[in-house]
């Protein structure tokens, strides 16, 4: 037993070394393998985190998560706390930081990601913090990367902001996007390089065409399981609705309308995912559709779409983009 004991011992030691190895290259005593912003908790001082303006510095007396904090004071001029990451395109991306300010500050304090609307955010595509009354507060947001493959996180304080502030907790993680992207949005793309559109953005007697060459508010689809389920996985049944809440509805003459207000059996396509036949429905995926009358969705070459075809093709095959 003693031998054990000492062993126990002895194996504890050797992990707690192995701990404080990993929090001094890596910054986090409880690090996520999923966050892509290191050392967010800034366990490890500013370590890979770069710095413009007033000089920032690490506080261990004021922390919203483990041990410390970042912290800066500034009697005014815009000071920035960033660090570079790398993005996949077309992805989408949760992003999440608790923020303070002392209660004599003046102004806001922010964290942004450059280039990039932050959806859930509370103002200026950025989350930011505008009470100063020495109260943590942590934000979440979501965001589409769109083209971009590397971007910035930057807390920081605009050029009105005058006080000190804290961050702590910083998470940057990829997110799955079994459905739609951050927005709930899709755009269908046609082995034509042109963009499904919705004609008014749907309403009485319109109808769905592909032939537009940039996307806007009529390209853009509610895509949703028609049993409420949040995988679009291959063979899950799909209503597609435009920005003027009309459903897509393949009439029994091949007609691809886009005018119903509700869902029925014509307006109920099931989705065959060519790129994935297990997992979720991702961006960049290629699919096709069929109709309830065992009819496949076609872009014709002359831009127009319908529900006609008893086969799939190239024109039966759509690019997903997520958004």
């Amino acid at each position: 037993l003693a031998g054990i004991y000492q062993s126990w011992h002895t194996f504890e030691h050797y992990g707690d070394v192995l701990k404080k190895a990993f929090v001094a290259n890596y910054g986090d005593s409880k690090v996520s393998a999923d966050n892509l912003i290191l050392n967010g908790s800034f366990e490890n001082g500013t370590r890979h985190w770069g710095g413009f303006g007033q000089k920032w510095s690490v506080t261990e007396t004021e922390s919203k998560h483990d041990s410390s904090a970042a912290k800066f004071t500034t009697a005014g001029g815009k000071v920035y706390l960033k660090q570079a990451v790398a993005l996949d395109a077309h992805a989408d991306y949760e992003i999440s930081a608790c923020l303070k300010s002392e209660s004599e500050s003046v102004g806001p304090f922010l964290v942004s990601v450059l280039g990039i609307n932050i959806e859930g955010g509370n103002g200026w595509g950025s989350m930011f913090l505008s009470t100063n009354d020495d109260t943590w507060r942590c934000f979440s947001g979501t965001f589409n990367s769109g083209t971009k493959t590397s971007t910035e996180v930057r807390v920081w304080g605009n050029s009105t902001f005058v006080g000190t502030g804290y961050v702590d907790n910083v998470i940057l993680k990829k997110v799955s996007a079994p459905v739609t992207g951050s927005r709930g949005l899709v755009t269908f793309k046609s082995a034509h390089n042109k963009y499904f559109v919705s004609e008014g953005n749907g309403g009485d007697s319109k109808t769905v065409n592909a032939n537009r060459s940039g996307i806007g508010s009529w390209e853009k689809y509610t895509l949703s399981g028609t049993d409420g389920s949040q995988c679009m996985a291959h063979g899950t049944q799909v209503s597609v609705k435009s920005g003027n809440d009309r459903y897509w509805s393949a009439q029994p003459n091949g007609q691809l309308n886009v005018d119903r207000t509700g869902l029925g059996s014509w307006e109920k396509f099931t989705l065959i995912n060519h790129s994935d036949s297990k997992g979720c429905l991702e961006n960049g995926d290629l699919l096709s559709l069929k109709s309830a009358h065992n009819k496949y969705v076609v872009a014709e070459r002359n831009g127009t779409a319908n529900a006609n075809r008893s086969r799939i093709g190239s024109w039966e095959k759509f690019t997903v983009i997520l958004h």
